[in-house]
């Protein structure tokens, strides 16, 4: 047994509780473009690129209770790291000024 199987046996838990993924259990798929603005050789080594997207609450409430927002989106690894895996961006709703904590939205319109 690895630490990390340790690590990970609240949410498989949680998970077979729900029977369904523990965080961000349903949501909203889309394809898009991501639209490189920065001057070449400045910010992250990306090119514009087709990304695949998903908007979702984080913990899967139903209806209008309050949730943590989240929106991921993939996209391929840079020209010249064609053999790494797709890079995946991760966000969640925070509260200001840390934004490590946090905060459900009220409104998904």
């Amino acid at each position: 047994m690895h630490a990390s199987d340790i690590a990970t046996l609240p949410v498989r838990l949680g998970a077979a509780l729900r029977h369904r993924r523990l965080f961000h259990p349903d949501g909203v798929l889309a394809e898009g473009v991501l639209e490189r603005v920065a001057p070449p050789g400045e910010g992250l080594p990306m090119l514009s690129c087709d990304v695949v997207g998903r908007v979702s609450k984080g913990l899967g409430l139903r209806g209008a209770l309050p949730d943590i927002a989240g929106l991921a989106w993939r996209m391929p690894p840079p020209q010249d790291l064609r053999s790494c895996m797709p890079w995946d961006v991760l966000l969640a709703s925070s509260v200001a000024p840390s934004r490590i904590i946090l905060a459900p939205v009220r409104s998904w319109s």
